[in-house]
């Protein structure tokens, strides 16, 4: 306890009793001493925070930039509306921008809800709340503030150990600034704001016009022509556009959406960080196709957004690979969004089909330039390869059309060019032909017939032979193939 001006009389008389001194003496001298030196005096009468909040000059509270504070807070709305077969209140969560006053994001929050055996039961919004509507903020108007700035509320404090897993260590910090206690400087900007929600609720059924006339809340609850919650969120759907786009001040030249420009605002972080601030979540591996992304079995068709030739280039990389890639998902207060890693390293978010905004010949053109890469790494794969194989001869080997197996151009000619060559190898120098006497005269008149039948059956085969190697146009047909050697091998057996 603090020392009063009798507790202290009281230790002079006990420690210090002579000279004797009256308690109007130590009045004056302690009405000298905050005269010749009030902060002291203040310090020890007072203590630390008296002097922090009370009398420490404090420099402005503005800031000069949209985006660099958002300040957050929630509201309970003084009206009674129908949820779930429940008359109940509802709160009010907003986030607004300091600098232009500008509603970024809210969330209207029923202040009663049904247990798990169907009974009612008294509610308020939650630091899960808090985060959904954080992280739709950001996702929606891709950027992240500064700072955060609110009371001393537990739900919204709550999330603070998650700002830091919102960004990489190099990036800066999301942080959050809490108004002193007694003293919320700035913080008439939001209650103000807040304030606004009376005159659209006022013409609404089961406004409460005096709170702390117990006569008027109960007309407002039992009023039979109540709305529905649904009906409440649409109403400030609208009210909230309509103050978007008006000037937040009387006579303003800017209205609040102008004032709020996003121009050298921090980028939002990606999906995969957002997972912190919200409950539902999910990590697990998908198929791509050429088509689409399946994602929890939903009827709409996801793919890929595509930014760049590079972005094109991974999906293509994607569809060929036969293995499922990483998803990371979050739920919003819009349903479920995510991203996937195409490639190992680089993320992109998963779109519906229809939401993919890039042009159609932008599209192809994005998907031909990917082509044309692909085409290029071919060739310069295929330079490499063949100043490899080049020295061994393997680049005139082709696949023999019947037996499959790599076959070289001199394996291909005919029987009668081989034939040919052989003789052409043992005739005389001078092209006479050979004498009689010769070993190959002997065998030539003995084998006459059948050195002929050779020759025909040869001249058939080679009118059928591979055409030539740098030409696999007029390859023939198998079949035709396979019926030219069955002919051949009869006619053989009906010459022997």
């Amino acid at each position: 306890m603090r020392a009063d001006v009798k507790y202290i009389y009281q230790c002079i008389l006990k420690f210090c009793s002579t000279p004797k001194r009256s308690i109007d003496t130590l009045r004056r001298f302690l009405k000298d001493l905050k005269r010749n030196d009030p902060l002291v005096e203040a310090l020890a009468r007072r203590g630390k925070e008296y002097l922090r909040d009370k009398i420490l000059p404090t420099k402005s509270n503005d800031v000069s930039r949209p985006n660099q504070r958002w300040q957050i807070d929630a509201r309970v709305l003084p009206i009674y509306v129908i949820y779930n077969g429940m008359v109940c209140t509802v709160s009010l969560l907003l986030i607004l921008d300091d600098f232009s006053r500008y509603p970024v994001r809210w969330r209207v929050i029923p202040r009663k809800v049904r247990d798990e055996d169907g009974f009612p039961k008294r509610a308020d919004f939650t630091a899960r709340d808090v985060g959904i509507l954080l992280a739709s903020a950001m996702y929606h108007e891709k950027v992240r503030p500064e700072d955060l700035y609110t009371d001393n509320g537990s739900q919204i404090i709550a999330i603070r150990e998650f700002l830091g897993d919102l960004t990489d260590e190099n990036e800066t910090l999301v942080r959050m600034t809490n108004s002193i206690p007694g003293r919320p400087r700035g913080r008439g900007k939001i209650e103000k704001f807040l304030g606004l929600m009376d005159k659209l609720l006022a013409d609404i059924a089961g406004f409460i016009r005096d709170e702390k006339n117990l006569a008027l809340v109960n007309a407002a609850r039992t009023a039979p022509n109540l709305k529905t919650f649904e009906y409440l969120c649409e109403q400030i759907d609208e009210y909230m556009e309509q103050l978007r786009g008006e000037p937040y001040r009387q006579g303003g030249k800017k209205t609040r959406r102008q004032l709020y420009q996003k121009t050298g605002a921090l980028p939002a972080p990606p999906i995969r960080r957002l997972m912190v601030l919200v409950p539902e979540k999910e990590e697990s591996f998908v198929a791509v196709s050429n088509w689409k992304i399946v994602f929890k079995e939903e009827e709409e068709e996801y793919e890929p957004r595509i930014d760049d030739e590079d972005g094109m280039m991974r999906w293509f990389e994607a569809v060929a690979r036969p293995e499922f890639v990483p998803l990371k998902a979050a739920k919003l207060d819009t349903g479920w969004k995510f991203e996937v890693c195409l490639d190992g390293e680089h993320w992109h978010e998963g779109v519906p089909k229809s939401e993919q905004n890039i042009a159609t010949d932008r599209y192809e053109s994005l998907r031909n330039g990917a082509l044309k890469r692909i085409q290029e790494r071919l060739d310069a794969t295929y330079a490499t390869v063949l100043e490899i194989v080049k020295p061994l001869g393997a680049h005139e080997a082709r696949k023999h059309i019947i037996t499959k197996q790599p076959t070289l151009p001199s394996e291909l000619r005919s029987p009668s060019e081989s034939g040919n060559a052989a003789n052409s190898a043992h005739s005389p120098a001078n092209g006479a032909p050979a004498s009689q006497d010769t070993p190959n005269a002997a065998h030539s008149r003995v084998g006459a017939r059948s050195q002929s039948t050779r020759t025909r059956a040869s001249a058939r085969t080679a009118a059928h032979t591979s055409p030539p190697l740098n030409d696999w146009s007029d390859l023939p047909d198998m079949d035709e193939v396979l019926r030219q050697v069955d002919q051949d091998v009869k006619g053989q057996m009906s010459d022997g």
